[in-house]
């Protein structure tokens, strides 16, 4: 069993997932109505959907209003010391927030959202899809996987079966170069992902995505077409894993550089990538192939 999405591990290590440090405000921000797909639900409840370049005015006042009432709500319940610093805050997640925006609009509706914070094998939570099923899904008729989606969303045009791309949102920078599909085994929403989805809801899932929405992502895009390799790749990171737990072997063997960006480098030490040296390769042949993955 393979969990989703929220797995923790060192950076390159091959059993750990980088994780992003946010601002305190857009953390307040990430569990209200604004944070990941909560920005497509407020917009939704204020009938300003789809985002397009014509209705674009009218989807910023509807963010702007939001946030507003947000923040409000926030100051009141946390009196900052330092109104400067939260005014700057705030206005910092408005300046992204209103980029992501014009992103989304520069698409002139070519994609329409259909489902938001949708979740497979989770307990139901307050602002979760209405669609989202308690049971995980199988993949490959073997691998349980859990995890909740950011956003599905949909061709435009009259097809009721239209194919689905499925975006994961991200606060970092991007890092990650153009090919990316699995990242050398450590990134695995956007294929993953997208063969949950396709799984839970029997739609053909075209693309799935990361997108970097802030002004540190500079609004980036990582998008990776499913096709058979690609649907392959991502299998193929899981019996890996899943090898090595069988066997009990789970070496610590970060690959060059990557403890510099980890936020584990304190419980490790610096040595890591100098320690490696002296392991058998034998046992590492595995992660070396999935390190050869794009």
């Amino acid at each position: 069993m393979v969990p989703g999405g929220q797995g923790v591990g060192r950076a390159g290590c091959g059993t750990m997932q980088l994780m992003a440090k946010f601002p305190v405000v857009l953390t307040i921000a990430a569990s209200d109505p604004l944070g990941g797909a909560g920005l497509v639900r407020t917009l939704a409840a204020r009938e300003a959907l789809p985002v397009v370049a014509a209705r674009l005015p009218e989807a910023e006042a509807a963010l702007d209003a939001a946030l507003d009432d947000i923040a409000a709500r926030y100051r009141e319940a946390l009196a900052p010391a330092i109104d400067r610093v939260w005014n700057d805050e705030v206005e910092s997640l408005r300046a992204d927030l209103r980029g992501w925006l014009q992103h989304v609009a520069g698409e002139d509706g070519a994609w329409t959202p259909i489902g938001a914070e949708f979740g497979f094998g989770l307990r139901a939570e307050a602002g979760r899809d209405a669609r989202s099923v308690p049971e995980p899904v199988r993949l490959d008729g073997k691998w349980l996987l859990r995890g909740v989606v950011d956003l599905i969303e949909a061709e435009a045009g009259p097809d009721p079966g239209a194919r689905l791309r499925v975006t994961d949102h991200k606060t970092g920078r991007n890092r990650h170069r153009e090919e990316l599909v699995v990242g050398r085994g450590e990134v695995l929403q956007p294929v993953l992902y997208g063969l949950a989805v396709e799984e839970a809801l029997q739609r053909p899932v075209a693309s799935s995505r990361l997108f970097f929405c802030t002004a540190a992502g500079m609004f980036t895009t990582r998008s990776v077409a499913l096709g058979e390799r690609e649907r392959r790749s991502g299998l193929e990171v899981i019996e890996v894993i899943d090898r090595a737990f069988e066997t009990g072997c789970l070496l610590p063997a970060p690959r060059e550089g990557a403890c510099r960006w980890c936020d584990f480098r304190q419980v490790c030490g610096p040595w890591e990538e100098t320690r490696i040296k002296r392991k058998d390769p034998a046992k590492l042949a595995d992660l070396e192939a999935l390190r050869r993955l794009v």
